[in-house]
């Protein structure tokens, strides 16, 4: 089996981003592994969607979107 490891500080990601307690970290995980395959076969509207759907507090759902997108965008920048 073939395995690709990548880093990832995503409490740094998401103290850069505002959050000081590190909340949103999961959700910047989640937008690297949007970035994966077989993860990456799904649009990243679906994606969003789906964290919009999960989201229930109003306030958090620009965070969320911001963290996301920036977790999307740690492979690039590794490379």
């Amino acid at each position: 089996a073939e395995y690709n490891v990548v880093k990832i500080e995503a409490n740094k990601v998401a103290f850069n981003l505002g959050d000081k307690l590190g909340r949103s970290a999961n959700v910047v995980v989640l937008g690297l592994l949007s970035t994966i395959k077989p993860f990456s076969l799904i649009p990243e509207e679906i994606w969003l969607d789906a964290l919009m759907s999960v989201t229930k507090n109003e306030l958090i759902k620009p965070a969320n979107i911001q963290a996301f997108k920036q977790g999307r965008k740690v492979l690039v920048e590794q490379m």
